[in-house]
C-alpha cells in the first residue's frame, strides 16, 4: 500500500493530508470529509470570535450551543478520517 500526500491550500498556507492508500483509491468521499473538517474548524473559529464580542445572555447561550454542536461534528469527522486512514499533524 503506497502513501499519497494531498495538499490543500487555505488562507494560512498549504495543509498536507496523508492518505494511507494509493492516489487512484482516494475517493471523493475522502476529500469531502477533509474539506468538511476544514469548514468546521473555520466555523468554530468564527463562533469563538462572535462569542468574544457577545454581551447579550441569549446570544452567549446560542453561541455556546452552536460551538458544542460544531465540536461534536468535528469529532465525528475526525473519527471518520481515522477509520479511513486519513491523517494530518494539524488536528
Amino acid at each position: 500500500m503506497s502513501v499519497e500526500m494531498i495538499q490543500k491550500k487555505s488562507e494560512k498556507g498549504v495543509f498536507n493530508f496523508i492518505f494511507g492508500k494509493s492516489k487512484s483509491n482516494i475517493s471523493d468521499d475522502d476529500m469531502i470529509i477533509v474539506n468538511k473538517l476544514e469548514e468546521l474548524k473555520q466555523d468554530m473559529v468564527n463562533i469563538h470570535i462572535s462569542l468574544d464580542y457577545a454581551t447579550d445572555p441569549v446570544l452567549i447561550d446560542s453561541y455556546i450551543y452552536e460551538l458544542k454542536s460544531l465540536h461534536m461534528k468535528y469529532e465525528y469527522c475526525l473519527k471518520k478520517c481515522k477509520d479511513k486512514g486519513i491523517v494530518s499533524s494539524l488536528y
